[in-house]
């Protein structure tokens, strides 16, 4: 008798448990329901009205723009609906799509709670720092210069004088930056407070589904293992920008490097490899590479904007319009390697969205951001629910668009894709002893600048921000500050101020990148992904398909690249293909 009623009151709670989690999935998936209904029209049109703007410079345009990203924004605004989701996020759904779509719009909702001036504020503030970047007139002395030809003279002046008097002209949006990017850090960060954040930058790492111990252990391991590689090649350098502006190694400022950042080594600027680029289109080899390798890319080709013009957009991004195949890469191209590398890198975005899942819903597909500045996005395929349709991770996408950027600098791909002759690829790796090592030693140490700044800005913006910038520029890029000068020049950085706390993005990029060509070579067999053959060769297009680019956000990155790869993210990979 006694087993007898254990048994029926288990079955009725079973039962209980049964009817409250059907309730709970019933009410969830209404509420996805709802808000994809509502996202996906504002979002569409927001997309275009980005397209069109950036194509054009038109300040109509991205007025429009900014007028469907605050729309967008009251949506995540709303505290009822937050509270729903909220209320959402804590109970138990069985359904793993459904309790993935409720985890990442909570996410989204988290991210942008702020009061409605507030937010109506750092909407103004944002489109009022982009029009500053995109608008300002540069001068050396009482003469306009256009930012194109700044940058051509810091690229080949061997005049000290006249280049110093160029870095600073390019710096001097610094001063107008910088009070209305202090606003923006201070209402994120009072708006992250209120919500039981010690910042913004804790807000920001934990809503992208970071754990910020981790991810600061992974860059620091990441500095540790370039710290001494960088200070050898960093004499190397030194020698040979003193012998080119016949100075002294002591005597170098930071206006000796070729971009005003120093982002870029003067090694990476080598004209030997723009010869293997000349009387070559690089938007053909690019379509014949991904063609070879399983990417049909030519109806991309067809919708986007490369050439250059005045007044467009001098950034460059890859995005799918409607969510459902509208992919287009906005660029400025030019037929060399520079060219090469940049429509490798949006390619690169725009076929991760063209291969999603069909299995996935729009909302693992994208979100709005709150800026001018169009997130580098993962598209989902269209049968995926809409708040599915979107990159695992920012650094997944990255990584991606990293690992076909990275192939254009490759001799293995160059020799393929190029046809260098056995002499020519030669000439070429000897050229790359220095020049690849010296370029992405550079790029590592501005990307770990940018993100122990950022970190620290979001900590303490009070603090001395001017110094604090050239601390850690001295301490990563080992540049010294010019003597006397106290102006915030790390105002004056574009990424920094439109799109926020992005760096360290691109940093776990290059790591997943080369820890997914090392899984690409062991998929195959290889000793090493030095044997990787890249003409003809659509079982790297499959691994990528069925690994990463058809993932969407049905998993965290965590879980993603584990299945990805077989490993957790590692620097491992990262150090060990550049010898570090």
């Amino acid at each position: 008798m006694r087993k007898w009623f254990i048994a029926v009151i288990s079955a009725f709670l079973l039962l209980g448990c049964s009817r409250e989690n059907l309730r709970n999935e019933r009410e969830a998936q209404a509420f996805i329901d709802s808000l994809s209904e509502v996202l996906e029209p504002l979002q569409t049109g927001a997309m275009q009205l980005f397209w069109e703007a950036t194509s054009t410079g038109s300040d109509s345009l991205f007025n429009e723009y900014a007028e469907s990203e605050n729309k967008l924004m009251k949506i995540y605004n709303n505290p009822a609906a937050y509270q729903h989701i909220r209320k959402l996020s804590t109970k138990k759904i069985k359904d793993p799509i459904l309790a993935r779509e409720i985890a990442v719009a909570y996410n989204e909702f988290l991210i942008n709670q702020a009061d409605t001036t507030a937010q109506k504020n750092l909407s103004d503030l944002f489109a009022e720092l982009y029009t500053i970047f995109q608008n300002h007139i540069y001068k050396v002395g009482n003469r306009e210069v256009p930012v194109g030809k700044l940058r051509e003279k810091m690229r080949q002046s061997t005049d000290s004088a006249e280049r110093e008097k160029t870095w600073k002209a390019l710096k001097q949006t610094g001063p107008e930056i910088e009070g209305r990017f202090k606003q923006v850090v201070c209402l994120l960060n009072a708006s992250a407070r209120s919500l039981g954040f010690k910042n913004y930058y804790e807000q920001r790492l934990i809503t992208q589904e970071e754990d910020p111990r981790l991810i600061e252990e992974l860059v620091r391991q990441y500095a540790e293992g370039m710290t001494e590689p960088y200070r050898l090649v960093k004499i190397k350098i030194d020698s040979t920008l003193a012998a080119k502006f016949k100075i002294k190694t002591s005597d170098l400022q930071a206006w000796h490097h070729p971009d005003p950042f120093a982002s870029d080594s003067p090694f990476g600027q080598s004209p030997e490899i723009d010869q293997f680029y000349q009387d070559k289109d690089v938007v053909e080899i690019a379509r014949r590479f991904f063609s070879e390798i399983g990417f049909d890319i030519d109806e991309i080709i067809r919708r986007s904007d490369l050439t250059e013009r005045p007044a467009k957009y001098r950034q460059s991004y890859s995005l799918d319009i409607t969510r459902q195949g509208d992919v287009r890469v906005m660029a400025n191209i030019s037929n060399d390697a520079r060219g090469m590398n940049i429509l490798m890198h949006e390619l690169g975005h725009a076929v991760h969205f063209m291969n999603i899942s069909r299995d996935l819903p729009y909302y693992l597909l994208d979100l709005p951001t709150p800026s001018y500045y169009p997130r580098r996005e993962i598209f989902v395929n269209k049968e995926l629910p809409y708040l599915l349709r979107d990159n695992t991770h920012f650094f997944i996408a990255e990584g991606v668009a990293a690992f076909f950027a990275n192939l254009t600098t490759d001799p293995n791909w160059m020799e393929q894709m190029l046809g260098l002759t056995p002499e020519q690829k030669a000439e070429y790796i000897r050229q790359m002893r220095e020049i690849r090592p010296a370029r992405e030693l550079y790029l590592g140490g501005w990307m770990l600048v940018m993100f122990y700044f950022e970190k620290a800005l979001y900590e303490n913006p009070e603090q001395d921000l001017n110094k604090l910038w050239w601390d850690l520029v001295e301490k990563y890029q080992l540049i010294k500050r010019p003597e006397g000068r106290n102006e915030p020049d790390w105002a004056c950085n574009f990424h920094l101020v439109i799109l926020p706390l992005y760096y360290q993005n691109y940093l776990l990029g290059d790591v997943f990148a080369a820890q997914l060509l090392h899984a690409v070579a062991a998929d195959q067999d290889l000793n090493s992904v030095a044997e990787i053959r890249f003409t003809d060769n659509k079982a790297i297009g499959d691994f990528l398909k069925g690994k990463v680019l058809s993932i969407g956000k049905r998993y965290r990155w965590d879980e993603l690249v584990k299945r990805a790869t077989g490993e957790e993210l590692t620097v491992k990979y990262y150090l060990e293909q550049r010898g570090y």
